[in-house]
């Protein structure tokens, strides 16, 4: 995670083939129970959680329909079919009564009703929300994901200045309370960056810097599984002597693939091949075991940072930036897609012009096309000033071949885009999550690009956090609503935040 240290600090004022290696309790020391740190953290109350609506259970009706006898039972005045009649339209009334106030109660400014669960239906539009998580220092939340009774948020928190920073692993209900929360790690830094939900609970993908957890080089991977209720029960690291990260995992079939990407030893061993940060992908069990590791690259610095899965063509697809193939002052796109044995099917460039450099963040896939975002550096012509800064999207075929890539914005950077369906113009619709900075000042930025080959330029929704420092790294999207994950600056805290907002 890249930070802008000196930055943050003074708003502050005003007011940072390998082997895999079984850790000990990763953020669980042997010596100091983890829960009741948790349960301090958990009791934190200064941070505003969403209020639902009370709901008003509808007031059922029971009718009787018992069968009337013939002979002296038989009602003199009212014939049977009149009866009958009757029956079948009270019954038919209180049906239709009763199922429109199910659909009135469950669509009633509810926080579940944000993601995943929006009737299609409701012709109500989501407000926005917004959760904020305080955690100490800082507060990260680098990913949101809805598990079906509730949220799982990961991401990283400084509980103080003096301290390092850990992986941040907690569950919220759909009110925005913490049901439970898990601070993750010892004496080195560790981040979190993945999570997968599976039927027994959940694996965590980050990286380490502890020592005490038998960490070779500067970092090392880390996969972690938790139970449902959030008990770790196996931990693996990853890595050799130089800096090994990873910033996404998949389950594919029955086993996992992470990508990253692996820095030589240190040591100069005189093969001029090697370079100081290689590709890297690696397929485990789903006990955390290599199946095989992918290592590959030019003679500089190549970094993957982005995955997804080809389903038409079974293809693990990744993005990444590298400078091994030009004349190393700037780096260029790189796409590849790899078998589930670890072969490279196809590759692509990305780039802009001959002088720009290209940052790869995230990518998305649907049956037949690949979207990639991040951002574009275009240097200054007057050498006392800096370039701009603007943020990207590409499409490329399941094939590879690169279809466009549209900049966009100024002095903005896309860290995670989602795209759900085609606009009724049959465009490209992507949304995007990142940030935008004006001189001093870094806002959470978040919109649409909507595109089509026919169309002279993209059309562009935009929207910012007026905060004065914040950053968005994860979106997802419904039919009807986004949900946005990062943080931002209050009253000197940088807090994380959870935003759920309509696609409008």
């Amino acid at each position: 995670m890249r930070l802008d240290r000196d930055k943050l600090n003074r708003r502050r004022k005003s007011r940072r083939p390998l082997p895999v290696r079984n850790s000990g309790a990763y953020g669980f020391n042997s010596h100091h129970s983890h829960d009741a740190f948790s349960s301090k953290i958990s009791n934190v109350s200064n941070h505003p959680t969403i209020q639902k609506n009370p709901k008003n259970p509808p007031v059922k009706k029971t009718y009787s329909n018992e069968k009337h006898k013939s002979g002296r039972h038989k009602l003199p005045s009212i014939s049977f079919f009149t009866i009958l009649l009757l029956s079948l339209f009270i019954i038919l009334f209180t049906l239709l009564f009763n199922f429109k106030e199910d659909v009135v109660d469950t669509t009633k400014n509810k926080l579940l009703l944000f993601f995943g669960r929006l009737t299609n239906n409701s012709s109500e539009q989501v407000s926005t929300k917004d959760i904020l998580l305080d955690f100490g220092y800082e507060t990260r939340i680098t990913k949101i994901v809805d598990v079906g009774d509730g949220l799982i948020g990961i991401g990283t928190v400084m509980v103080d200045e003096n301290k390092r920073y850990q992986a941040l692993f907690v569950k919220l209900d759909y009110n925005g309370n913490i049901v439970w929360n898990r601070l993750v790690g010892e004496e080195g830094d560790e981040f979190a960056y993945d999570i997968l939900k599976e039927s027994d609970g959940y694996v965590l993908l980050g990286i380490s810097s502890s020592k005490s957890l038998g960490v070779n080089g500067r970092y090392d991977v880390v996969v972690s599984k938790f139970s449902d209720n959030g008990e770790l029960l196996w931990q693996k690291l990853y890595g050799d002597q130089g800096w090994d990260r990873a910033y996404r995992i998949l389950e594919v079939h029955d086993s996992y693939i992470f990508a990253g990407d692996s820095e030589a030893s240190g040591e100069d061993d005189g093969d001029q091949e090697s370079g100081l940060e290689e590709f890297w992908i690696v397929k485990l069990t789903k006990d955390g075991k290599i199946v095989w590791s992918n290592v590959s690259g030019g003679i500089l610095s190549d970094r993957l940072y982005a995955m997804g899965y080809l389903k038409s063509s079974n293809l693990v697809v990744v993005a990444g930036s590298t400078n091994s193939f030009t004349d190393g002052s700037q780096y260029e796109g790189y796409v590849g897609a790899y078998n589930l044995n670890g072969n490279i099917e196809w590759q692509a460039q990305l780039s802009v012009s001959s002088s720009s450099t290209l940052w790869p963040l995230d990518l998305i896939t649907t049956d037949n096309s690949i979207y990639v975002g991040g951002y574009v550096y275009e240097p200054s012509d007057n050498n006392d000033k800096l370039g701009i800064e603007k943020a990207f999207i590409a499409k490329l075929s399941k094939l590879g071949q690169v279809e466009y890539i549209k900049t966009f914005g100024e002095n903005c950077r896309v860290q995670s885009i989602t795209h759900l369906q085609k606009s009724s113009e049959n465009n490209d619709v992507i949304y995007f999550a990142g940030y935008k900075y004006d001189e001093d000042k870094k806002m959470a930025w978040y919109g649409s690009l909507e595109y089509s080959e026919s169309m002279d330029a993209p059309k562009l929704a935009e929207n910012t956090l007026g905060e004065e420092y914040g950053m968005l790294y994860f979106v997802a999207a419904n039919d009807k609503a986004l949900i946005l994950s990062g943080s931002t600056m209050k009253s000197g805290k940088l807090k994380g935040l959870i935003r759920i907002t309509s696609k409008g």
